[in-house]
């Protein structure tokens, strides 16, 4: 527990300095990088001159084919910045004040960083455990979209998240394809394929530009 805190507070003092595990861009990535990740094997960090925060996501789930590459970009920046949309798999404005997040593992870390108010669905709520969130649920802020692997569109779409934190064993999800051609953003979480405590904690990373 006290290795998950110190973890928790890295994340939000949002220590910087050099990584060499960096993602590749075409943009010219500036002398520091976001919030350096050391544990987890799944997600690379960085932050471009032009403000970008490029997410790279390794393995969203075991074997996948292909690693998914994110571009998370302050939503009033984003008339100013030239971005090759056919580069990321997603472009998201930033900070995200609506959120459905799909694996109670996500959970806590929306906790942590002190942003679960912004959660708005989920798919499966009789699962979720943490007291703050249930109340929420009670008082029908948080809203049962369904089971996780068949997440209910229209419900979904009804509430027009900002985001959407996908889990998945596969690329072939057609809700998850449903919501991204109607223009609500998917981003893969692969935390669960982590093989240590640390890299597990360590994915409150993933989570912390997005707010």
């Amino acid at each position: 527990m006290r290795i998950y805190l110190c973890l928790v507070l890295l994340s939000l003092l949002g220590c910087r300095g050099k990584s060499s595990d960096a993602v590749q861009s075409d943009n010219v990535p500036s002398e520091n990088t976001f919030s350096p990740v050391h544990f987890a094997k799944g997600f690379q960090l960085q932050r471009t001159d032009d403000g970008i925060t490029v997410l790279k996501v390794n393995q969203p789930w075991p074997n996948a084919s292909k690693p998914f590459t994110y571009a998370l970009v302050n939503r009033d920046s984003l008339s100013s910045i030239s971005i090759d949309y056919d580069k990321y798999d997603a472009v998201v404005p930033v900070p995200v004040d609506r959120v459905v997040v799909t694996s109670t593992t996500h959970i806590p870390a929306l906790e942590a960083l002190g942003v679960a108010n912004r959660l708005i669905g989920f798919p499966g709520t009789d699962y979720i455990s943490s007291e703050f969130t249930r109340k929420r649920i009670s008082e029908g802020a948080v809203v049962n979209l369904g089971n996780n692997e068949t997440i209910n569109t229209e419900m979904t779409l009804q509430l027009q998240p900002d985001l959407v934190v996908g889990f998945s064993i596969s690329s072939e999800n057609r809700a998850y394809e449903t919501l991204e051609r109607a223009g609500i953003p998917v981003v893969y979480n692969g935390d669960w394929t982590e093989q240590t405590p640390l890299g597990k904690a360590e994915w409150i990373k993933f989570f912390a530009p997005f707010f």
